[in-house]
C-alpha cells in the first residue's frame, strides 16, 4: 500500500518511534488524514481561484507606515532583518517563535541591531497552563512584562517552567512594544513570519514565511491574492518599537 510506505518513510526521515501499537496506530490514522486534507487542500488552490483578500472585520494602520508605491519583491533576509531559522520541536509554540521573530526583524530595521530574542521567556511569562496561546496575545503579554530577553539569557527549553523574567535585574532587555493588528476572522492553527514577497514567473505571486520547524523547514512560498491562502492574510500583527 503506498501510503504504508510513505508512513514509513516519514518516520525514518522525521525520526519518530512510538511507544505503544496503539499509539502507532493512532499516529498513522492522523497521518493519513492530514495527507488526505493537504491533497484536497492542493487540488482546490490548483484550480486558481484568485481573489483579493478584503480588509476584514479590523484594521488599523500602523502610523508609521505610508502608503504608497511598493517595490515588486522584499526580502528582509538580504537586510539583515531576520534571525537564523529556530525549531519549535514537539511542542505547541509556534506562537512564541512568530511574535519573537516579528519583533526581532522590527528592532532591526528601525535600529540596524538584529538580536535573537527569547521564546522560552514567552512560554515561561505568558502562557502558563494553557496548552495553546496566540501571537497577538503574547505581544500584549510582553508589553505587560515591561520587554522580552534575549534568546542567549533565556534559551529555549519547550516546556513550560517558571517565569525568570526579570525587567530591572538583567540586561539585554527590549522593552518599548505596542502593536497594531490587521484582523479577518479564519481560524488559523500555525503561527509563521512573513520576511518578504515577490513574483515567481511560473507560479504567481508569493509571500515568503519563515517557519520553525527547524532548518530543512525553514521557509516556504505561499500563494498571495489567492482568496488568503491557508488565512495567511488573518491575524496578521505588526509592531511598533
Amino acid at each position: 500500500m503506498a501510503v504504508w510506505s510513505e508512513w514509513e518513510d516519514f518516520q525514518v526521515h522525521h525520526n519518530k518511534s512510538y511507544h505503544s501499537a496503539e499509539e502507532h496506530r493512532l499516529r498513522f490514522l492522523i497521518f493519513v488524514e492530514n495527507k488526505r486534507r493537504i491533497a484536497e487542500h492542493n487540488e482546490r488552490w490548483a484550480m486558481g481561484q484568485e481573489s483579493q483578500s478584503g480588509l476584514g472585520d479590523v484594521y488599523f494602520m500602523p502610523p508609521d507606515v505610508e502608503l504608497g508605491a511598493l517595490p515588486r519583491t522584499v526580502d528582509w533576509r538580504a537586510r539583515h532583518a531576520v534571525t537564523d531559522v529556530k525549531d519549535q520541536g514537539n511542542f505547541n509554540t509556534c506562537w512564541s517563535f512568530a511574535a519573537t521573530g516579528v519583533i526581532e526583524g522590527r528592532y532591526a530595521i528601525k535600529y540596524g541591531h538584529l538580536q535573537s530574542l527569547s521564546e522560552q521567556n514567552l512560554v515561561d511569562c505568558c502562557l502558563g497552563s494553557e496548552q495553546g496561546y496566540s501571537t497577538w496575545r503574547s505581544m500584549g503579554c510582553t508589553e505587560q512584562l515591561g520587554g522580552i530577553d534575549t534568546e542567549s539569557s533565556y534559551p529555549y527549553q519547550g516546556d513550560v517552567d517558571v517565569c525568570r523574567y526579570r525587567p530591572r535585574a538583567t540586561s539585554g532587555k527590549w522593552r518599548r512594544l505596542c502593536f497594531e493588528v490587521l484582523w479577518r476572522k479564519v481560524n488559523v492553527n500555525h503561527g509563521l513570519l512573513v520576511v518578504g514577497y515577490g513574483t515567481d514567473p511560473n507560479t504567481g505571486d508569493y509571500w515568503l514565511l519563515k517557519n520553525s520547524w527547524g532548518s530543512q523547514k525553514g521557509y516556504i512560498r505561499m500563494a498571495r491574492n489567492k482568496n488568503n491562502q491557508c488565512g495567511v492574510a488573518s491575524e496578521v500583527l505588526y509592531p511598533i518599537v
